[in-house]
């Protein structure tokens, strides 16, 4: 019996957050800046979206808070903003952790345009499902120095969706915490704001795939369209090939198969190394466009110089020809 999709997303939660908190520190013991999130989390009930750019405090902002609740997050807050961190309340169940002036920066209207359905302001109790998903309970997601392998995981884990990336991407460490229950939906979108805030965007490519880029390239990264094929059937996911760090030309290769052409030998650019593993089943028709997809990550195209051939060619030559 195939397991369920709460006993694999438990699993894979559970595995991530082990492996994580297994990784050396990223900064000294007993940081200040973690000290003080975490705090503020706790009086705040919010789980902290921090951005990576945020400093080490110069002295602790824990010492000597009020006894009141409120009083000591309002207290907190102010001490941090003086030593150059900004708290930024959002929907009641995140708190964004930035530099100062941060409300004019292109990265908060990336944030905001995240897609928010189903982000409860006041989630359901841990164990229950409602319009945002299922519910996690609180600190089950808690990655302390995640690399961003291990978020990615999540990611296409929680969205039940196949990743598409580029050879290069910076490998930024990761901490989240989950500090409330919150829905599937929440915690799709915590993952996907935490890694914003680390430079790494997503961009919706149909209904089953997402493309990873740099934030900077999110606003101009068109994918490619959708293409029809003779036979859209689904193709399973072991019958889906992965490419590792593979010659493009391979995966050149293996679309020309999906769109019954014959694929012709790029010498240079065929040795350029791509990555793509599907992470679910897809329709013919979507393999297609998740592998130019792909290409078009690296600044790749394929071009077709007649009716039976493709090739390979760079995404600016490609785009002359048309």
């Amino acid at each position: 019996m195939k397991p369920s999709g709460k006993i694999v997303i438990v699993a894979v939660l559970t595995s991530l957050a082990l492996a994580s908190q297994g990784q050396p520190a990223f900064e000294p013991k007993g940081n200040a800046t973690d000290e003080a999130l975490a705090r503020y989390a706790e009086l705040t009930d919010t789980t902290i979206l921090r951005s990576s750019s945020l400093g080490v405090l110069k002295s602790s902002a824990t010492a000597d808070l009020p006894t009141d609740t409120n009083a000591a997050a309002a207290a907190l807050k102010n001490a941090l903003l003086a030593q150059g961190i900004e708290l930024v309340p959002f929907r009641g169940l995140f708190t964004i952790a930035v530099p100062p002036g941060w409300s004019n920066s292109p990265l908060k209207e990336l944030i905001a345009r995240l897609p928010t359905e189903g982000v409860e302001e006041q989630p359901q109790r841990a164990g229950t499902t409602g319009p945002g998903g299922e519910i996690i309970p609180p600190g089950m997601i808690d990655f302390m120095n995640a690399d961003l392998n291990q978020v990615l995981q999540l990611y296409a884990e929680l969205c039940n969706k196949t990743l598409l990336r580029p050879t290069q991407l910076p490998m930024p460490q990761v901490r989240l915490k989950t500090q409330t229950p919150v829905s599937k939906n929440a915690a799709i979108y915590a993952v996907r704001a935490s890694l914003a805030l680390q430079g790494i965007g997503t961009v919706e490519v149909g209904e089953k795939l997402v493309a990873v880029l740099l934030v900077d390239r999110v606003a101009t990264f068109t994918p490619p369209e959708p293409k029809p094929v003779s036979d859209d059937s689904v193709v399973s996911l072991s019958d889906i090939p992965q490419f590792r760090m593979a010659p493009a030309q391979q995966l050149v290769d293996y679309y020309a198969q999906l769109v019954e052409k014959t694929a012709a030998a790029a010498a240079e650019l065929g040795q350029s190394k791509v990555l793509f593993r599907a992470q679910t089943p897809l329709k013919k028709s979507e393999l297609v466009q998740a592998l130019e997809t792909v290409l078009a990550l690296n600044g790749l195209a394929i071009v077709q110089p007649d009716d039976k051939t493709i090739r390979l060619d760079r995404v600016q030559h490609a785009s002359k020809r048309k």
